[in-house]
């Protein structure tokens, strides 16, 4: 759930910053940051959101799961809106 968002430009040709803080499903609250191109990302507060994540792995060419998640999130979906973005 969305409880505060704020969203940064830096130029027409520059990536949105976007700073969201979350409540979780278990009562915390989670501070997400991403970086992205499309411009048309919506969502306000009180919004129920999920974000996913990357598996973080090693190895060049045989990658072994670290256990691991990225920090980065590559999908944003606003689940009131029904939509998602890869950001």
């Amino acid at each position: 759930m969305v409880d505060k968002q704020e969203k940064r430009g830096f130029g027409k040709d520059r990536p949105t910053l976007y700073t969201i803080r979350c409540k979780t499903d278990s009562g915390g609250e989670d501070l997400i940051s991403f970086q992205s191109m499309d411009k048309g990302i919506m969502m306000k507060k009180g919004d129920a959101v999920a974000f996913g994540f990357r598996k973080r792995s090693k190895g060049i060419f045989r990658k072994e799961w670290t256990g691991e998640w990225e920090n980065k999130p590559t999908i944003f979906q606003n689940l009131k809106l029904n939509h998602y973005w890869h950001v």
